[in-house]
């Protein structure tokens, strides 16, 4: 097994975990030969894994949104830099390791820049469907003891008669840098203004709620491996420890299946 410790040993082991996996994608047998699950005493999936990716590539193209007033397209370096200043614009607007945080937005910058924000303060995301109405909306936030809630100008009167007290932020999903407050919301603007460097308020445990909820799936890259393919860059910094250690024990109990058949 891998045993690493600190931060930046926590961002190799999970670098040479990835890169074992990709270098066999073809090779079955020997990746499961000579993988081992890498043992992360700390690690947050925003600073140690992303905010490595865009210290070695800030140019590289992290995020591509196309069409439409929401059309965006951000560096490695950009999303690193925006998701830290939202992330330290929550965390004056009292959001803190383990807080829950409903995120109802559709496909606009935003959305990634509040996920890894969201991740760099362990805070745990809800996400919301932007068809709910104010039932679903009012169910979510009770039952997931929500204290805080980002949504764009359009969906606000859903939450008119939500109760609760949570921190209302709201965004522009035409012009994010340009959203007005409206009764009793912040505006997503404001976050423009807070610095680009974050520091992590204590250790982040390999087992930290807010870094298992930030994990993105990992299926892809791990069935187009599987299938000889090769990944999608923008996949691959998806890698999470908890997310892969599911797959990987359904293609060993495909494996054992298969191998007690006669």
């Amino acid at each position: 097994m891998i045993l690493m410790t600190g931060h930046g040993e926590s961002a190799a082991a999970f670098r040479a975990a990835r890169d074992l996996l990709l270098r066999h994608r073809g090779d079955y047998p020997a990746a499961i030969r000579e993988f081992s699950w890498p043992q992360l005493t700390t690690f947050n999936w925003a600073l140690d894994w992303f905010d490595v990716l865009a210290a070695e590539h800030p140019g590289r193209s992290a995020l591509h949104i196309t069409g439409g007033p929401a059309a965006a397209r951000l560096s490695y370096g950009e999303l690193a830099a925006r998701s830290s200043q939202v992330a330290n614009w929550l965390r004056r607007h009292g959001a803190r390791r383990g807080d829950r945080l409903l995120l109802m937005l559709g496909n606009i910058a935003p959305l990634w820049e509040v996920i890894l924000a969201a991740i760099k303060l362990g805070a745990v995301i809800i996400p919301a469907s932007t068809l709910l109405g104010p039932e679903d909306l009012a169910d979510r936030v009770a039952r997931g003891e929500v204290r805080h809630v980002v949504t764009e100008t359009g969906f606000t009167a859903r939450f008119d008669e939500v109760a609760g007290d949570w921190t209302r932020i709201v965004v522009d999903p035409g012009a994010p840098g340009q959203a007005a407050a409206a009764g009793g919301w912040l505006p997503y603007t404001d976050s423009y203004q807070a610095s680009p460097e974050f520091t992590a308020d204590g250790v982040t445990l390999a087992t930290d709620p807010g870094v298992l909820s930030g994990r993105a799936s990992v299926h892809h890259v791990l069935d187009r491996a599987a299938a000889g393919g090769r990944a999608p860059e923008h996949l691959l910094p998806r890698l999470g420890q908890a997310r892969l250690e599911q797959c990987v024990r359904a293609v060993e109990r495909r494996r054992d299946r298969a191998d007690s058949r006669p």
